[in-house]
């Protein structure tokens, strides 16, 4: 992969670009964050592509995996939190969207001094994830899953993957849901993706889906 390095404080501006070079035929642009990031997804691509074998793999593994089929399978391994986190009101002021965030320092949110983008040569953003074979540890699903459920979510919601760090991904959004009712079936898509959002985060499917309706940003995080 290409790695194209900026000023963090530039690299909200550089992103909005390198997207639109991608729509005239230029390659995909991913924010890795900072040093740590770039260090994390490199490493992540070199250990894991043993596993893979290669990118085109994966693509074809994802042709195959049934979204619907791995969320159900999620649902009922996590039928029990997921009932309680069902069980609230809809909050009466929503909680702060998202906003691209992989810039930032963590302990002040000011722009780091550097910031890295890997380039890649992609059809489609969501395949971001077979180009740098990421994912696969913990509850984080592997580089196949990735790719198959944003594949689904960039086709539903015009939700592309924009950034990748060790442990963070994060989606530009162009087509959010309008309603509680769309925003509150993706909070549960959401949920079963990425179980720490809720359960290390904002405690409730309702509380989650309230950051949805209207967003622009969505933001995973695994521990």
């Amino acid at each position: 992969m290409k790695i194209l390095e900026v000023a963090g404080v530039e690299a909200p501006a550089i992103l909005d670009r390198l997207i639109a070079e991608f729509r005239a035929g230029g390659p995909w642009p991913l924010l890795l964050g900072g040093e740590d990031g770039r260090e994390a997804v490199e490493t992540a691509a070199q250990v894991n592509r043993e596993h893979y074998g290669s990118t085109n793999q994966i693509l074809l593994d994802a042709e195959a995996v049934s979204v619907a089929d791995y969320l159900e399978q999620q649902r009922q391994e996590r039928r029990e939190f997921l009932e309680e986190a069902l069980n609230d009101e809809w909050p009466s002021e929503p909680l702060e969207r998202v906003t691209l965030t992989t810039h930032l320092k963590l302990s002040n949110n000011r722009p780091l001094a550097k910031a890295y983008f890997a380039l890649l040569e992609v059809e489609r953003p969501a395949d971001s994830f077979a180009a740098i074979m990421w994912g696969g540890w913990n509850d984080c699903p592997d580089a196949t899953v990735q790719t198959a459920i944003h594949r689904r979510w960039e086709d539903q919601w015009g939700a592309e993957v924009v950034s990748v760090t060790q442990d963070i991904v994060q989606c530009k959004v162009s087509r959010p849901p309008k309603t509680r009712e769309d925003a509150l079936c993706l909070a549960q898509e959401q949920y079963l993706y990425c179980p720490d959002i809720v359960e290390q985060g904002c405690d409730s499917i309702p509380r989650l889906a309230s950051t949805l309706i209207d967003a622009d940003y969505w933001y995973f995080w695994w521990d």
